[in-house]
């Protein structure tokens, strides 16, 4: 059980056990205030904001934080100030202290400055549609929100001079969601890696132990609730419910997942991209340790923590291929509570510093949801593709699919590629969109093709070695024989090839059933490769091998 597996967390490296599933009910929050006063005083769409997230209180969504003073133009906050003259006044004088680099460079940017931060205390301005028609495309739920803190004006200048400068390269970001949304072979790379998070739940030695804890796991995830020892019942699923309830008002996207995440682990092809990071995530918080106010599940701690080196931020580049020299343990996020979670880019960060010096966008600080989904994916087996085309969709569900009115702001490329390249996932700062060539239309079966033709030719030394420590073992009667294992090999291999002809065929669904099959026999035949080629270095009769001397060979790698 959970108790014999060790947890490494970056922290105190604890064990639990295992209690049981649910638990006591929490105290209900106060009523919701009367929604007629509250429209008086926020508006409409305030008033659906608070509603659609169950809360008592509505948080304040635009404001700016300085010290001990609050700016924000929402009537709730009687000791806000609704003007910002004073604040910019001291914005300036920033600047006016500056370097005469500095100072030019405010000049150039002080209109769009300005301009900026009345923006971000103008709280009435959340869920209203653009007047631009193609802005208000961009945004379907209206404009994002804006709550920021500083420690100092120096800090605040830095960061509305940041967020001006990078204006074009979240442009640029949109763009590229975009491209990861139409892009088939992320989506097949999907589906392969949630079908083997199924397999790996499946495998779990709770779950061959304990065939009822097996039974109400996966009923759990059909019908997305659990129920506690009081006979409540609890929904799962933090952004199915999230994207329903922005569905159902209009402000989203809808999904086809229902209630039922298992049915998406099983026929993938069914889905859309946003459905399947919707189920990765709610499925990886679902086998984690509670949180956020998630109850015990079925599934609780049967994904461990992951490990501290997996929560590295780069701090420094190499300024030719954009990749990382330098990392910390730090994510570059400064948080507090006021009124509800307040989370402000650290500005003195080396995170932040990186970004700015680069005109890198960025959000509130590196995405720790990116490590636990990237995690969940390594663990169940998922190839380094497979791992990128999940930090890729992921990026592009926040950047689309999420709504940006939320109080909990979403993750930029930069803080989601970051975190994934501590899982080999490849990532270029000066030139983010890159690894997307990896998934270029075609690319999948170029790949898969060039591995089988490899694995194919390596077949025929490996065949010659096999018999040669056959008739060893034979012969002494205490070895074992190599010659079933390798005609299982043949057969994924062959299997694999079959399926690459298949993902040619006219019908979407079936070539996207073909390409993940395709894909899983290529990668069983790729460990069953590397397995036998072990097996055989090992054997005192086999010599100066004639197979690949690196396996696994080819392009397509597990």
């Amino acid at each position: 059980m959970h108790a014999e597996r060790s947890r490494e967390d970056g922290r105190d490296g604890a064990v639990r056990d295992r209690p049981a599933v649910g638990r006591p009910s929490a105290p209900r929050q106060g009523a919701v205030p009367h929604v007629l006063a509250l429209q008086r005083t926020a508006g409409n769409i305030a008033t659906n904001r608070m509603l659609g997230s169950g809360r008592a209180t509505m948080p304040v969504q635009r404001l700016v934080k300085l010290g001990g003073k609050v700016y924000s133009n929402d009537l709730r906050l009687p000791e806000s100030e609704p003007s910002v003259e004073s604040l910019w006044e001291s914005v300036v004088q920033v600047a006016e202290g500056g370097t005469d680099e500095e100072r030019a460079e405010f000049e150039t940017y002080r209109r769009q400055m300005r301009a900026q931060l009345d923006k971000w205390v103008d709280d009435r301005a959340v869920g209203r549609l653009h007047p631009d028609p193609d802005k208000a495309r961009t945004h379907p739920r209206g404009r994002k929100q804006q709550a920021r803190s500083y420690r100092s004006v120096e800090e605040l200048y830095a960061g509305l001079l940041g967020w001006v400068k990078q204006k074009p390269g979240r442009h640029e970001e949109r763009e590229l969601a975009d491209q990861v949304r139409g892009s088939s072979d992320i989506d097949r790379q999907l589906d392969a890696l949630l079908v083997k998070v199924k397999r790996w739940i499946d495998d779990q030695p709770e779950m061959n132990d304990d065939p009822v804890l097996r039974k109400r796991l996966w009923q759990e995830l059909r019908t997305s609730q659990v129920r506690r020892p009081d006979g409540e019942t609890v929904p799962l699923g933090v952004y199915r419910q999230h994207t329903a309830r922005m569905a159902g008002k209009g402000r989203g996207e809808a999904t086809r997942i229902g209630q039922d995440m298992a049915a998406v682990m099983e026929h993938p092809e069914k889905y859309g991209q946003a459905d399947k990071i919707v189920v990765l995530h709610d499925v990886m918080e679902y086998l984690g340790n509670p949180g956020h106010g998630n109850p015990r599940t079925a599934g609780t701690d049967l994904l461990l923590s992951p490990p501290s080196s997996r929560f590295l931020s780069t701090k420094e580049i190499d300024p030719v291929t954009g990749r990382r020299t330098e990392s910390t343990k730090s994510r570059g996020m400064r948080t507090e509570n006021w009124r509800g979670p307040l989370a402000t880019r650290d500005e003195a960060d080396p995170t932040t510093l990186l970004a700015r010096r680069h005109n890198v966008p960025v959000g509130p600080g590196q995405s720790f949801t990116t490590v636990r989904m990237l995690h969940l994916g390594a663990e169940a087996g998922g190839t380094t593709g497979e791992l990128g085309a999940m930090a890729w969709a992921l990026f592009a569900f926040w950047r689309v699919n999420y709504d940006h009115t939320s109080r909990l702001a979403y993750h930029t490329l930069h803080e989601t590629l970051d975190m994934a390249s501590n899982f080999g996932v490849s990532y270029n700062m000066l030139d983010r969109g890159a690894g997307l060539a990896d998934y270029r239309p075609g690319t999948l079966l170029k790949s898969m093709r060039e591995t089988i033709a490899e694995l194919r030719k390596d077949l025929i030394g490996l065949g010659e070695a096999v018999k040669q420590h056959d008739r060893t073992a034979d012969a002494d009667g205490d070895g074992e024989q190599l010659a079933g294992r390798y005609r299982a090999l043949r057969e994924k291999v062959d299997t694999a090839a079959r399926g690459t002809g298949w993902m040619l065929l006219a019908d979407p669904e079936t070539r996207a059933v073909a390409r993940r099959e395709a894909a899983l026999a290529l990668q069983d035949a790729l460990a069953e490769y590397t397995w036998l080629c072990e097996d055989l270095a090992r054997s005192p009769t086999v010599r100066e091998p004639a197979w690949a001397s690196t396996p696994p060979p080819g392009t397509y790698s597990v």
